[in-house]
């Protein structure tokens, strides 16, 4: 159904968020403090996607959690 392919969708685009922001802090992980390294992790996150990274990089946070906060964070914004 409708909802579930766009939930995958959200889940998927977080996912490659989570893959390019640790793929980025690796490279300068050698040269960078532990509060850079953060910063820079969510420097290059659109807005709407960095609320959902922090949930879905939590190891305990199942698939079905993200997909809830994804679903809450699209009704806040269509408030």
């Amino acid at each position: 159904d409708l909802q579930t392919s766009e939930a995958d969708e959200i889940v998927e685009e977080v996912n490659e968020k989570i893959g390019e922001s640790e793929k980025f802090v690796a490279e300068n992980a050698a040269k960078e403090t532990k509060s850079q390294k953060r910063k820079h992790a969510t420097q290059m996150i659109p807005p709407r996607a960095s609320g959902l990274l922090f949930a879905a990089n939590r190891a305990t946070r199942t698939k079905r959690t993200v997909v809830k906060i994804a679903f809450h964070e699209k009704e806040k914004r269509q408030e």
